[in-house]
């Protein structure tokens, strides 16, 4: 399916100068664990602090695959952005459902499903103007080796799951990372374009775009929004 084209307008998203809270789920239709953790997320559709201060996506991981059940919305190269987390120490190991905020892990949703209160923290801001497939990203802050993310989101997704873990179970997703595509800058700005062909037949909603130290994974900023108003 094509990616659905916002309006020939310019549309600009902008953070602020704090750090907007990235909030990354590894999940899995495979895994009997993580239909709570989806429905979690699925909450900020209707949070006012949506795209200002909090953004969630969720990233379908292919290694439950084998036990019963194929997650259409998966992808390896999802899961190989989770084995980069642990590989560099920012979380403990590789497991589903495994919540990451602003690029260190997070247990806490185990023990009580709410983001914790932390101080403002700044930040540069991150702008991102999509024009028909293209995005211009520029970030304001210091000039260093960048590299920036951009990913398409699904809403609504439903599936009916026939086997393994939660055969039976008819699950819907929110905030599903449909696309992602990257690119690394010596310089504060860079052009990306927006994946034509989708690996499933659902339809972009939402766009997320971050940046961070190139040779990292930990978001400097991170800015998104809707496609259509």
């Amino acid at each position: 399916m094509l990616f659905t084209q916002p309006a020939s307008a310019d549309k600009v998203l902008q953070s602020t100068s704090e750090q907007t809270t990235l909030i990354e789920l590894f999940t899995s239709e495979g895994c009997s664990s993580c239909p709570p953790a989806d429905k979690w997320l699925s909450q900020f559709k209707h949070d006012p602090n949506l795209w200002k201060t909090v953004i969630p996506i969720a990233w379908h991981v292919d290694y439950w695959d084998y036990i019963g059940w194929q997650d259409s919305l998966a992808q390896p190269e999802f899961a190989d952005r989770q084995r980069q987390l642990a590989a560099e120490g920012l979380i403990s190991s590789v497991y589903t459902p495994g919540f990451v905020l602003n690029g260190q892990e997070w247990q806490g949703w185990f023990k009580q499903p709410s983001l914790p209160k932390t101080p403002a923290k700044p930040a540069g801001i991150l702008s991102a103007t999509l024009q028909d497939q293209q995005v211009q990203v520029k970030y304001s802050g210091p000039i260093q080796a960048l590299e920036f993310h951009l990913v398409t989101l699904g809403f609504d997704v439903i599936t009916k799951v026939q086997q393994g873990e939660n055969a039976g179970k008819t699950l819907t997703h929110n905030f599903v990372v449909l696309t992602h595509v990257k690119s690394t800058s010596d310089s504060n700005q860079t052009k990306l374009t927006l994946a034509k062909k989708l690996s499933t037949a659902h339809q972009a909603q939402a766009v997320v775009v971050w940046v961070n130290a190139k040779g990292t994974l930990p978001p400097l900023q991170t800015v998104g929004g809707w496609l259509r108003d």
